[in-house]
């Protein structure tokens, strides 16, 4: 299913006037990672993007880093999102 016959829009946001404060007024518990299986391989080979995160979160003192889920192509990251709670999608 092409994404653009799911006749979806996304808003478009403009950061450049948006406090910190206001971005931070949700939690990210799970975040989908689109990518393919090279760019996957990649960011393994290149040390966990999961614990890479994790890190800078416990240096900042924050709690309860997102989990990453990964889909490599369209159908999968659509099925993740029907049967998942996702806060962000990359």
């Amino acid at each position: 299913m092409p994404f653009s016959s799911v006749g979806y829009r996304a808003p478009k946001y403009y950061f450049s006037d948006t406090s910190f404060q206001k971005l931070m007024r949700r939690r990210i518990y799970h975040v989908l990672l689109i990518s393919s299986a090279y760019d996957a391989f990649v960011l393994e080979d290149d040390g966990r993007i999961d614990e890479q995160i994790f890190i800078e979160y416990v240096s900042l003192s924050l709690r309860y880093p997102p989990q990453f889920i990964l889909a490599s192509s369209e159908e999968q990251a659509f099925g993740i999102l029907n049967d998942e709670k996702i806060d962000l999608v990359v």
